[in-house]
């Protein structure tokens, strides 16, 4: 491979350019759903109070939401201007790609393939449009490995491991789990002389020495508070089974898990002979130390969940495997058949195309997440000035923040249980996925003496909501 600069700097920008099309496009596809609802409520508090609130949750680090809260200040709370922070560094994401690619030896037509995967990718274009810290963490991750395979060649110059150091600080003050991709640099230095096993050792302790203030800023907040992670009690544990589920997510997905599998297995296969025909050269070498990234932050997250007293398993979280996985699939897929001129151009446009559909069939389906908006806009056509009640603030706190601009004459209140419910008439909402506890709100409300009528819903890819209307007179 000619290791031309020039041409990784046009590839590089030509990168930004694509990855940002499908981005802006979809910048306000869906409306915010809770989390960003969540993010929404602290920005217009002060700089301590966004640290003490941040703190208290225990699960997020806050560098992405100083920035957020900065960017806020710049232009306004709007959803457009908030989820422009996001998308904008998802864009920026193709930058630290390319670096990876370089970084692993690929040579063109595997770098452009990983661009067009990553630019296209359902899963990093959904979480580059939302109020999150998911797009900072994939572009951290992806800058990290490229500093990590830099360092590991032996003509890296000294300044390697400092820009290595800054980053992982920066991946874990964006993500806990960037201290899985921390471990899998570290694991994979063992397989490196001892001098560089050294180096990454000495980089993984000022990285955990680095979070030391604000882990025990979190302890004496909980201990304060009172709070023991019980905001992760949602989380299930894994099976066998969802060992795959990381793997398919990102992969695009589809209705279908035979068909998830068979891609899985595919691809997984076609990483592994390409890994074994490259083994003795530099490329099989940088493989192999992404094979580690795409590989260990799940198995420690699945062995974690199986054993502790809280599991940790959230498919979003193992976004941190997104980079490697892009760059290890565009080299098998290049790799492999680089002797037959058909398989060559067949194989990465075939699975380019693949990635292309999924998105696309996410885009059409519009069922991701939930359309509040839409639940708003029927609930004040149907019945003009209208209260709406729920137990969730899963259900409630979306559906609050939207009808404020959509809907202004709907008001939500949050109530503990349907017997809180004191009005002669109004709507009563709630999830299918996870309904409330005890009898069904609609036997409830009949159990109490009211008549309910039809109700308004939005189906999502994994939930849907119901808003239910009740009177004492009868509904028709």
């Amino acid at each position: 491979m000619i290791d031309d600069a020039r041409w990784w700097r046009r590839a590089a920008i030509g990168g930004v350019l694509a990855f940002a099309v499908l981005r802006l496009a979809t910048l306000t596809h869906y409306p915010p759903w809770t989390d960003e609802v969540w993010t929404f409520g602290i920005l217009p508090a002060s700089f301590r109070r966004l640290l003490r609130w941040f703190a208290d949750d225990q699960t997020h680090p806050p560098l992405f939401y100083v920035l957020l809260w900065c960017w806020e200040r710049i232009g306004g709370a709007s959803l457009a201007w908030l989820r422009l922070f996001p998308s904008l560094i998802g864009s920026l994401t193709a930058v630290p790609l390319v670096w990876l690619c370089r970084a692993a030896r690929l040579d063109r037509r595997a770098t452009i393939l990983a661009i067009a995967i990553g630019a296209m990718m359902p899963v990093l274009v959904a979480y580059s449009n939302e109020v999150r810290s998911y797009a900072l963490v994939v572009l951290l991750t992806a800058a990290s490995l490229a500093c990590w395979l830099r360092m590991r060649q032996r003509e890296a110059p000294p300044s390697a491991f400092g820009r290595l150091t800054v980053v992982n600080i920066l991946l874990v003050y964006t993500h806990f789990f960037g201290v899985l991709v921390v471990i899998a640099e570290w694991c994979d230095s063992l397989r490196a002389s001892r001098r560089r096993a050294g180096a990454m050792t000495r980089s993984g302790a000022l990285t955990a020495l680095a979070l030391v203030p604000w882990a025990a800023y979190v302890v004496h907040r909980g201990a304060i508070t009172g709070h023991q992670l019980q905001v992760v009690d949602w989380i299930v544990r894994p099976t066998m089974s969802d060992l795959i589920e990381p793997y398919a997510w990102l992969l695009g997905g589809s209705p279908w898990f035979a068909v998830d599998l068979a891609m899985v297995v595919a691809v997984g296969a076609s990483i592994a002979v390409w890994l074994f025909r490259t083994r003795t050269t530099p490329e099989g070498d940088a493989g192999i130390s992404l094979l580690f990234a795409a590989i260990i932050p799940v198995l420690i997250t699945f062995v974690f969940s199986a054993i502790a007293p809280r599991s940790a398993w959230v498919l979003r979280y193992m976004i941190v495997i997104a980079a490697p996985l892009v760059v290890l699939v565009a080299a098998a897929l290049t790799g492999l058949a680089a002797k037959h001129f058909v398989l060559r151009v067949a194989v990465p446009t075939a699975f380019a195309i693949w990635i292309a559909g999924t998105t696309m069939q996410w885009i059409r389906l519009d069922q991701e997440k939930v359309h509040f908006d839409r639940i708003a806009i029927a609930i004040g056509a149907r019945a003009g000035p209208a209260i709406v009640y729920s137990e969730e603030y899963v259900e409630g706190a979306p559906l609050q923040w939207i009808a404020r601009s959509v809907a202004p004459s709907v008001t939500v209140r949050m109530i503990h249980s349907v017997r809180a419910v004191s009005a002669d008439s109004g709507w009563i909402l709630w999830s299918e996925a996870h309904p409330p506890i005890g009898l069904p709100p609609a036997a409830a409300l009949i159990r109490r003496g009211y008549r309910i009528g039809v109700p308004v819903f939005s189906l999502g890819m994994r939930d849907s909501v119901i808003a239910l209307p009740f009177s004492r007179a009868v509904l028709p």
